[in-house]
């Protein structure tokens, strides 16, 4: 039991840590187009296509390398 609350405790904070980067990152240069919870949820959007991307095959990626390479 005190293990699983020493998990969700570590959780919480990485939350909040990670929560209060992305604040700064918002403060720093975005406060006055989007609101921070609109910026927030753009970059969990980028981040979620891009978790899609890592599960993509070799060939796949190295199929989108050649088309790029292609193009230039």
């Amino acid at each position: 039991m005190e293990l699983d609350r020493g998990i969700l405790f570590l959780r919480k904070a990485r939350e909040k840590e990670n929560e209060d980067k992305l604040f700064r990152r918002w403060i720093s240069g975005y406060q006055d187009k989007v609101s921070f919870d609109e910026f927030k949820n753009s970059v969990f959007e980028e981040a979620k296509k891009a978790r899609k991307s890592e599960n993509q095959s070799a060939e796949d990626i190295l199929e989108k390398v050649r088309k790029i390479i292609n193009k230039e």
